[in-house]
């Protein structure tokens, strides 16, 4: 959130030209082994499967809800070039199944 439109414009600008730095929080299912891993693959939105229910933790109505998980790119879902690096902060369960916090 910018505090006036210039800062806004050049935060925009930042992004437009890719050269903003991004940092999220996710919780994986399973395990992952490496403390430290750099993925230089494309990423890609979730294509919720047939009947499969989406995950949306935003309580928006159902018929608005889109998952906002992400995968790896494919041919049927190319997605777009991305690098991605994560540090592993803790490995736990979560409803049942193994879940790692990078």
């Amino acid at each position: 959130m910018a505090l006036t439109k210039e800062a806004n414009a050049a935060a925009n600008r930042l992004f437009e030209n890719r050269k903003a730095a991004k940092q999220y929080l996710a919780v994986c299912y399973g395990h992952i082994e490496l403390d430290d891993m750099r993925i230089e693959s494309p990423i890609a939105g979730y294509q919720v499967a047939e009947g499969e229910t989406p995950i949306n933790p935003t309580g928006c109505p159902e018929k608005l809800q889109k998952d906002f998980r992400m995968c790896v790119g494919s041919e049927d879902n190319p997605g777009r070039a991305a690098l991605t690096e994560l540090h592993v902060l803790a490995r736990g369960v979560y409803q049942g199944n193994n879940v790692t916090k990078v």
